[in-house]
């Protein structure tokens, strides 16, 4: 008996965190949640869990479901030489400065296994759902999307509508998994049709009468009606020599019917205030509007075409810093130019505030804006000859200018961009280590680096760096992935002579992501069995 008590209060226990009240305004529904996936809002550190959390997709509910799970457990410190802990099987640290804290690990120290990662996405077929581990390397599925299992057999107890009911045709729903959204082949009708709707905003009209058609595309239409010919519109307008019409016109529809009137009322005087200019070389005059033919040379009253009056000025040529410009007599009625010039030798100055600065080694300047003009500006505001950079933390203040300096790619960085080995790289001056989540490496010592700077104009998701890398045997172009953003010479190339078939590392503008891309040759020599050009961004580790 205290057995079956102690069911029923798990039970209630387990039934009042599934279905509990969530507040949508001044109502609320009880529900059970159905949580959408987990994400990480707290990454874990070698001696802190991490924390993942997760809310409910239902609309209105705002609970969300706050765990520690497993694979965010504390890291443990990792020396070089250590061995990572995977899935199932326990790791090493190995001994020296921890990779992720510095810390010196002085004894090595055994990392637990991390326990499958089935955060992934459903996978499914007609047969079943299952979800794969995201750790590299791990073929274990999830049939549940928790614990290593089989593939799981899909539960259609859901409905998805797949062709929504119209007015004038049955709709249909199809069987859907509840856990993974799979839809299965049995289908059901949808007999219950939405009523026409004759809310539209346009008439149609016949000589008989006007009626709306069904905003949802079927046949139905209205019922139609007699057409209420209370209004007139105006089909021919009046003028200064001749009478106009109007017809009568549905105040419901807008449809015109077939009586008209004349409308009498003239104006007694023509315009000429509504028309444009008309002119030739020698003159210039205005036609009634009305379209009688008469026409006024100072466009007021009728008169003969009038003379041009060349009294003002139009700049047709602008000048330069470099040339004189000209403007052209202009009538001041009509505007219509003339033939005379003039010249305007009176220029502007140099335009060197609206261009960019450019830089080399020895220093920065600008050049003016205007095209085939040569003068330069080191001040970026008057003529002047190149000035010298003004560099504070290896960076130009002025220009931005960095020089080319291996000291800026020294350190370690860790993939966050790409699947291919390696998973870290240090640089140090003269060689650089690979090393996979295995803790797998090669060391190489003593290499030569060789460097190039990128001389593209524009960046972006297609821009390319165009030229022949200095040594490199191919590969004449690198195209720089999505949303990674570089700026002129902060941006630079490099590949080693130890490995002179490809091997190129690209900085971007903030320092702190670095564009790796490794031929096949290079995981040769390295031991990777990954094969073709890898194309990865790796972070600055801190």
């Amino acid at each position: 008996m205290k057995n079956i008590c102690l069911f029923l209060i798990i039970t209630l226990a387990f039934a009042s965190f599934l279905f509990i009240a969530c507040g949508t305004g001044d109502e609320e529904i009880s529900h059970k949640h159905i949580w959408g996936f987990f994400s990480q809002t707290t990454p874990p550190t070698c001696t802190e869990a991490g924390i993942r959390t997760r809310a409910c997709t239902v609309s209105g509910c705002t609970v969300v479901d706050k765990v520690t799970e497993t694979g965010d457990a504390p890291l443990g410190h990792f020396a070089p030489g250590g061995t990572p802990a995977a899935c199932t099987t326990e790791g090493l640290s190995g001994i020296g400065p921890c990779i992720r804290c510095s810390i010196q690990v002085t004894v090595p120290q055994a990392i637990p296994a991390l326990g499958h990662n089935f955060r992934s996405e459903w996978y499914h077929d007609a047969d079943g759902h299952w979800r794969e581990c995201l750790r590299d390397g791990c073929t274990a599925i999830s049939g549940d999307g928790i614990f290593e299992s089989p593939e799981a057999s899909h539960v259609f107890t859901e409905w998805e509508i797949t062709t929504p009911a119209d007015c004038s045709a049955d709709g249909e729903e199809t069987e859907k998994c509840a856990a993974c959204g799979w839809l299965g082949t049995e289908t059901r009708a949808i007999s219950e049709r939405p009523p026409h709707e004759f809310t539209g905003d346009v008439w149609v009209s016949d000589a008989d009468g006007h009626w709306k058609e069904c905003i949802n595309g079927c046949a139905a239409i209205s019922e139609k009606e007699p057409h209420d010919f209370t209004e007139w519109e105006i089909t021919t307008p009046v003028s200064c020599n001749t009478d106009g019409v109007e017809t009568e016109k549905c105040e419901i529809c807008g449809g015109l019917g077939t009586e008209t009137k004349a409308i009498t009322d003239r104006p007694t005087d023509h315009d000429f205030a509504s028309g444009a200019w008309q002119f030739d070389a020698d003159d210039h005059w205005k036609e009634c509007f009305y379209g009688c033919g008469v026409i006024s040379g100072d466009g007021i009253k009728e008169s003969p075409e009038a003379i041009h009056a060349f009294t003002e000025w139009e700049i047709t040529d602008p000048a330069t810093c470099i040339a004189d410009g000209e403007e052209t007599e202009k009538c001041a009625v009509c505007e219509m130019l003339g033939t005379v010039k003039r010249a305007i030798t009176e220029k502007p100055p140099h335009d060197f505030i609206s261009s960019a600065w450019q830089h080399d080694a020895a220093g920065h300047w600008k050049e003016c804006n205007t095209a085939e003009c040569p003068a330069i500006s080191g001040d970026g505001i008057t003529e002047s000859v190149k000035v010298s950079h003004n560099l504070v933390d290896d960076e130009c203040t002025v220009c931005g200018y960095v020089p080319i300096s291996i000291a800026l790619f020294l350190g370690t960085w860790r993939r966050t961009q790409g699947v291919y080995q390696p998973y870290t790289i240090t640089i140090t001056e003269n060689s650089f280590r690979f090393e996979d989540r295995a803790g797998d490496y090669i060391n190489h010592a003593n290499i030569t680096w060789t460097m190039a700077v990128n001389t593209a104009t524009t960046h972006g998701a297609s821009s390319y760096y165009s030229g022949i890398f200095t040594g490199a045997n191919s590969n004449p172009s690198l195209s720089y992935p999505q949303g990674f953003t570089i700026s002129g010479t902060r941006t630079f190339i490099y590949y080693s002579s130890a490995i002179p078939t490809g091997f190129f590392m690209a900085l971007s503008a903030d320092r702190q992501t670095l564009y790796v891309a490794m031929s096949s040759s290079v995981y040769g020599r390295v031991g990777f069995s990954d094969t073709g050009m890898s194309d990865s961004l790796f972070t600055r580790v801190p």
